[in-house]
């Protein structure tokens, strides 16, 4: 499942490339294209929930760890559930199958799952016999198209498994990269494969305002809970729900923040919200209705954010998703909540997702792996260096305990003893079939 949003950038390629053709050409292109599936709001809204036996992970998205259970979903088809009591032993326990499922969060025995159009609250207390208790439907979402002729929905694209040749007239003839919009909702790419983190998100531990940790989510994760409300991105809004009777949310709040808004982090009484433009700092002394504050502007790119005491943390890499060029660790004063100013970036070579624990920051650096530092002083991060895990390309690292860390890559999860800082050993490694 890939985000739609990169689509529509194309119209404007073919603008651009149909004005620069050669004259006389000779030379071919290889393509794939992709055909979009549709689904009508009714055939979404009538999308079963069931649980079976535990299935390969082949495609992890967002990760939410409560207690011993681990929750992965498997992008646009369920979430996968694990014991995770054994750190050097995690146990499938079923697969849930969720169609068109990105995003799971979790209170209580019921797991809160997107699907499609609708948010779902399940009660799983018996895992074999999944029950939607509610659901909050019509979510805004950038993620499915819809076609007024065909009075669809596009849920998904199939992609074709041989090439077609362009002439070196066609207005896409040499491009390398990025996917576009084409030709009565066919779409095309170039290098016949979506980067790996289009679907393999950064997670963190958050805390709401009474200072409790209701779990462990994802630092790029459009959900979020605080006590009894739920929050979740629609767009460029922020919905805000009261779920303390899970039969029955009721809708307390909704707000706009910007348009490309993607990640929610709360924090104490205050709500962290990154948008490839930003951070926006909101007052959520009032869970049911958050209030803005300020705001700290950079670099468009994509920025999931931590926050530690009075210091926020944000990366910025480049990527299909955030047309940027910028690989770096912003390191935030957050002391005057009305004015966030920056202590100091720090280049890095493509960062994700990252964690603070005491002031030890785990940050997942792409090719380069995981790498810790001691944050303690603000401005020498980059200096003070405690160590590294090599050899393996992570997107994702979650700080679960003061001797455990959880990260994740193209490759799977991987879990590390780090009561030795410097020398994480590996404790398991729940593999992705390929």
């Amino acid at each position: 499942m890939k985000s739609l949003k990169f689509f529509f950038i194309g119209i404007l390629g073919i603008t651009l490339l149909s004005s620069c053709l050669k004259d006389e050409c000779n030379s071919t292109q290889g393509i794939y294209t992709y055909e979009p599936v549709y689904m009508t709001k009714e055939e979404i809204n009538s999308q079963s929930i069931t649980s079976e036996s535990s299935a390969p992970l082949k495609n992890p998205g967002k990760i939410y760890y409560q207690g011993d259970v681990l929750f992965i979903s498997e992008v646009g088809e369920g979430v996968h559930i694990f014991d995770n009591s054994d750190k050097s032993n995690p146990v499938p326990i079923s697969f849930l199958k969720i169609p068109g499922n990105v995003d799971v969060s979790f209170k209580g025995s019921h797991l809160i799952a997107d699907s499609y159009l609708n948010i779902l609250i399940i009660d799983i207390s018996d895992i074999n016999n999944p029950v939607v208790e509610s659901r909050i439907e019509d979510i805004k979402t950038d993620y499915y198209y819809y076609d007024e002729e065909k009075e669809a929905y596009i849920i998904d694209y199939i992609g074709s498994t041989k090439p077609i040749t362009l002439e070196c007239d066609h207005p896409f003839f040499e491009r390398t990269t990025d996917y576009y919009f084409y030709d009565d909702f066919g779409f095309m790419s170039f290098n016949g494969n979506i980067d790996a983190e289009a679907s393999v998100f950064a997670s963190d531990v958050f805390f709401n305002s009474q200072g409790n940790s209701p779990g462990i989510a994802g630092s790029l994760s459009s959900f979020a809970l605080v006590g009894d409300h739920f929050y979740f991105i629609t767009g460029p809004d922020v919905n805000v729900y009261d779920i303390s009777n899970i039969s029955n949310p009721i809708f307390t709040d909704g707000f706009d923040v910007a348009w490309n808004i993607e990640t929610l982090f709360p924090y104490q009484d205050k709500l962290f919200i990154g948008g490839q433009n930003g951070m926006y700092i909101y007052d959520n002394s009032d869970p049911s209705s958050p209030r803005y504050l300020s705001e700290f502007v950079h670099a468009r790119a994509c920025d999931p954010v931590f926050v530690e005491g009075t210091t926020a943390y944000v990366t910025l890499s480049e990527g299909n998703r955030c047309s940027n060029f910028t690989n770096q660790l912003d390191v935030i004063d957050v002391t005057d909540i009305l004015d966030p100013t920056l202590i100091k970036s720090y280049s890095m070579y493509r960062p994700k997702g990252l964690s603070v624990y005491n002031s030890t920051l785990f940050l997942a650096d792409d090719k380069a792996g995981i790498k810790i530092f001691d944050v303690t002083d603000k401005e020498a991060v980059s200096e003070n260096k405690l160590g590294s895990i090599r050899g393996e390309t992570f997107f994702e690292v979650i700080h679960m305990s003061p001797t455990e860390i959880m990260a994740i890559g193209p490759d799977g999860i991987f879990q590390y003893d780090v009561s030795t800082v410097g020398a994480p050993s590996l404790l398991s490694h729940i593999e992705v079939v390929k």
